[in-house]
């Protein structure tokens, strides 16, 4: 390449020419400058091909980004206040209808406002027993199953009050708080105790569904029950000791046992809830709570297999 030397007459324009991955300087004079114009072109040419593909590929990075579809944030819906506990206590309390509006920001999952899993449940494989879905929520709660109190020897049983501040504590309360200890885990109430529990027919009671006070009590009784059947040592009566009757466990919630002791669905169908069932030694007892039983559990079974026709019927899963 030629060089120039610099003079006042002479002026020079300096071209920096930018190449891909090298840099080269060249000082050229202004006489010299239509000469020089082919080669800078050239290069531009190349330069701004280059340049154009860079900006295209960043556009398609753009549009590809733009095109991917951004999940829109996931809602939760769960008790927001920091102390679990006290959420669940404070519904079981009322407090979601005395309280509505903060209940329903702070507590929603415990107030019931949370919308149910998609996901569907098979109850035939469902022993409810799951260590992640039923656990204790205090640390008192095997002293309470296990010491009880002055009035029963399980607080998880029974009628029994106690004062917690301004509320009022009874086994309803225990049984939703200590479901472990309680051993209520998997009692359902429903299809799903005749085979899993084998004590008799599902317990029921009238709007029990919607009086969780009462539908606890049941539960406690229920599991009360099974304690007893599983002490008696008689083999005999054991196995005719159950509850013939839905009603039972409700009734040995009330004075009935006693109050209708020679009824014969206390005596033989509710003999098990009512813990009498060692009397069943005499006057023929085995044989009349056996022939309830059987009558009972056929009944049932007529029941349900005539209620499962019904809904394969009209489209329904049974």
């Amino acid at each position: 390449m030629m060089l120039f030397k610099t003079t006042t007459a002479t002026k020079k324009i300096a071209t920096l020419v930018v190449l891909a991955g090298c840099c080269a300087v060249c000082f050229v004079p202004i006489s010299d400058v239509n000469a020089a114009i082919d080669i800078p072109d050239q290069i531009k040419q190349s330069v701004e091909a280059q340049i154009h593909q860079k900006m295209q590929a960043a556009n398609n990075i753009v549009d590809e980004a733009t095109a991917i579809a951004v999940p829109k944030e996931t809602v939760v819906c769960e008790d927001k206040h920091l102390n679990k506990i006290e959420c669940k206590e404070w519904a079981w309390f009322g407090e979601c209808e005395k309280n509505v509006e903060f209940m329903n920001e702070s507590c929603k999952e415990s107030c019931g406002l949370c919308p149910k899993s998609d996901a569907v449940v098979d109850k035939d494989d469902d022993d409810g027993d799951n260590d992640e879905e039923c656990h204790d929520w205090f640390a008192t709660c095997t002293e309470w199953a296990e010491k009880g109190n002055d009035k029963v020897d399980n607080l998880c049983h029974g009628h029994w009050h106690s004062n917690k501040g301004s509320w009022t504590m009874t086994g309803a309360y225990v049984v939703e708080f200590c479901p472990k200890a309680c051993k209520t885990c998997d009692i359902h109430l429903d299809d799903r105790d005749v085979q899993n529990l084998n004590i008799g027919l599902p317990q029921t009671f009238p709007g029990m569904n919607e009086d969780k006070e009462l539908r606890n009590l049941i539960k406690g009784k229920v599991a009360e029950t099974r304690s007893y059947i599983e002490s008696i040592e008689n083999d005999d009566i054991k196995a005719v000791c159950k509850m013939s009757h839905p009603n039972c466990a409700r009734f040995a919630l009330s004075s009935d046992c006693t109050d209708h002791k020679d009824h014969p669905i206390m005596k033989y169908g509710c003999a098990a809830a009512c813990q009498t069932c060692e009397q069943l030694v005499n006057n023929n007892g085995i044989f009349e709570a056996q022939h309830m039983w059987v009558n009972a559990l056929r009944d049932y079974n007529e029941k349900n297999s005539n209620s499962n026709v019904v809904k394969k019927t009209i489209g329904i899963t049974a």
